[in-house]
């Protein structure tokens, strides 16, 4: 097996490793999950349903001003589910109902995890991810969702199909600040393209050494340069010019990067929806010999 991987991540903290696993299961699974609902503007609540959720929480909010954000802190640590699959949250999940030995059981993917976390690494998470084309996307969740730099589609979306998250295009941000609260910092996200991802089909953008300033405010600070470099500020000032890569790639391709690594993507531009994989892959030893910990 090429291990360049090992470079790749040690120098940049991202790396890609190209035919992990099959193309037929990746492909067969991707139209297993394209057969599983109607992809279409039927996934998503009808404007006067989330009109009513809104005021029903703005009345709530005026009401009790200085109580509301702390009930809506208690709601979130009780709550049974999740509007979309998430760490430590109860609630449906596609990926844990489907067969996805051929993805956890393949030699090359455990052999890379192990290099990465350790020998005795743990799956935080595992969920299907869906970038939506605009044809699906009605008009007025179109228009609440223009220049927003939060585009994943949760709060829209109807509740039988929260099972997986569904996103048109996504600012640069960090995996760390979805876990920060819950005091798990040492995992990567490793990403599997189940179909082949082109130009037009929201592909990942990773910025090389993003991780070097560790966590940092959302919206991060970045500028992008003539050199088509991007300059990231760090939280007290400093600055470094990084490198962004495209991650184009075809059906079962592996990506993964550190959880404090920048990364995004542009909405999708053509009809054939980018489905994937995303895992949360902790390392359980802190000590052990590892690239997570060699990187550190």
């Amino acid at each position: 097996m090429n291990q360049d991987y090992k470079t790749s991540f040690l120098n940049t903290g991202t790396s890609t490793v190209e035919e992990v696993f099959n193309k037929r299961d990746c492909v067969k699974l991707y139209n297993k999950i394209l057969d599983s609902r109607d992809f279409s503007k039927s996934l998503f609540v009808s404007e006067n349903f989330f009109n009513f959720k809104e005021k029903v929480n703005n009345f709530f909010q005026k009401l009790f001003p200085k109580l509301y954000p702390l009930l809506i802190e208690i709601k979130k640590k009780v709550r049974k589910r999740s509007i979309h699959p998430d760490v430590g949250v109860k609630g449906p999940n596609l990926a844990k109902r489907i067969d996805l030995s051929f993805i956890e059981e393949n030699i090359k993917f455990k052999n890379i995890l192990q290099d990465v976390c350790g020998s005795d690494y743990k799956i935080l998470l595992k969920k299907v991810v869906v970038s939506a084309p605009k044809e699906w996307i009605p008009k007025w969740i179109d228009e609440k969702i223009n220049n927003s730099q939060d585009t994943n589609l949760a709060n829209f979306i109807k509740r039988k199909y929260q099972d997986m998250t569904y996103f048109r295009g996504i600012d640069f941000h960090q995996d760390i600040k979805d876990e920060a609260k819950k005091n798990v910092k040492d995992f990567i996200t490793a990403y599997v393209y189940l179909n082949d991802v082109t130009k037009g089909m929201a592909p990942l953008v990773t910025i090389h050494n993003s991780h070097i300033f560790g966590i940092t405010k959302f919206p991060h600070k970045l500028k992008v340069l003539k050199s088509r470099k991007i300059k990231y500020y760090s939280d007290e000032g400093k600055s470094l010019n990084l490198n962004p890569e495209l991650l184009l790639g075809k059906s079962g391709q592996l990506m993964f990067w550190t959880a404090y690594t920048l990364h995004g993507t542009q909405p999708q531009f053509i009809k054939t929806p980018r489905i994937s994989l995303r895992y949360y892959i902790q390392m359980k030893r802190p000590n052990e010999k590892c690239l997570l910990n060699d990187l550190q």
